[in-house]
């Protein structure tokens, strides 16, 4: 208990009867290994149910819940996302192109909300906000930094080389693969 703050003390102590409440932590602690271990089992039975789990979109709602209760503002950073993810898409894209474009779009949404957090330039700076805006300065770096790197990993699995197979039929060597359409 002596490494404990105050504050986490007082969560561990029942005020009415001055103990700790260690089985009602074990036994929330037992729910939550239960519930690991049913989807453990889950995924180890059926290999493609991760497929399923749109981890990019729940991130993105994670992003929105975060960024304030305004209905209005939520569904202006949703048209956004959507309306990224249109502007990057192609109907010939396949589902890893799908989730590249996903990421790309939500590095865009993250970049925008840092964007759109950053207090900006005083004129008459205070030395007090110095640590504010080099903590602004460097999330916004950072933030930007992911958006780039998303933007290079979707042009590069776009222009991912196609299978070519080579057979050498009669000494002569025909070369077979697929032609991709510009445009």
């Amino acid at each position: 208990m002596s490494e404990l703050s105050a504050a986490e003390q007082d969560k561990l102590i029942d005020r009415q009867g001055g103990r700790i409440d260690i089985e009602g932590a074990c036994l929330e602690m037992n729910q939550e290994l239960d519930k690991v271990s049913a989807l453990s089992k889950a995924y180890a039975s059926d290999p493609d149910l991760w497929k399923l789990d749109d981890l990019i979109s729940k991130a993105t709602d994670n992003l929105y819940q975060r960024s304030g209760s305004d209905l209005e503002l939520r569904a202006i950073f949703t048209a956004s996302v959507e309306g990224m993810v249109r502007e990057l898409s192609e109907a010939s894209d396949t589902p890893l192109i799908r989730l590249y474009v996903r990421a790309v779009a939500v590095c865009w949404f993250r970049w925008q909300l840092a964007q759109g957090g950053y207090p900006g330039i005083h004129h008459e700076l205070d030395p007090r906000l110095y640590k504010t805006v080099d903590f602004w300065d460097r999330h916004l770096a950072i933030v930007q930094g992911q958006y780039l790197k998303a933007m290079d990993a979707l042009a590069r699995a776009k222009r991912r080389p196609l299978p070519v197979v080579q057979f050498n039929i009669d000494k002569q060597q025909v070369i077979v693969g697929h032609i991709r359409k510009k445009g």
